[in-house]
């Protein structure tokens, strides 16, 4: 499905489970899919914010066919439901920066939350969360919100085998 874009098949999915509300002692599908994968990684039960991240970029892998392997690509180098490994894991790679990008991984300082931006316009980062009041729901930041930390560019350029600008280290 080259002709799809690998961002706008992400955030389709995020998009699919808008409302979805986690059950008791953070239980989630998100959770429970990424910890079969990753045991070591991905706690089960744990606040989930990170493994909803991590469960969309596997789920657009498989809708372009690919499995876990390319996922952990896409994501810099693994699975992880602690954040700051994943924010260590996108500036090892190069792939961290301050302005956001539709498609992004958003990071919040303090309380270790993330989501994914869904879209950037006129000063403020639109994204869509897991974990955000115990579901999964829109929000939006003026770009210079002091708690936004950074932003992690995933590798969609592994799904379409083309680098754009985007896709270039930073």
């Amino acid at each position: 499905k080259p002709q799809e874009n690998p961002v706008d098949v992400a955030i389709g999915i995020a998009e699919s489970y808008l409302g979805y509300h986690e059950g008791a002692n953070n239980k989630t599908i998100f959770g429970d899919t990424m910890h079969s994968i990753q045991p070591s990684n991905m706690d089960l039960n744990a606040p989930w914010c990170d493994a909803f991240v991590d469960f969309v970029i596997l789920q657009m892998c498989k809708h372009f066919g690919y499995g876990d392997t390319t996922a952990r690509k896409v994501l810099c180098g693994d699975f992880d439901d602690y954040t700051y490994n994943s924010v260590s894991l996108y500036k090892k790679a190069g792939r961290w920066s301050s302005t956001p990008h539709r498609g992004d991984q958003i990071f919040f300082g303090g309380s270790g939350h993330t989501g994914i931006v869904e879209s950037v316009d006129s000063g403020t980062v639109h994204t869509i969360e897991g974990n955000k009041g115990d579901e999964v729901r829109r929000c939006g930041y003026n770009t210079s919100t002091p708690s936004i930390i950074g932003y992690g560019r995933p590798r969609y350029d592994l799904i379409t085998g083309v680098m754009t600008s985007d896709d270039m280290p930073l």
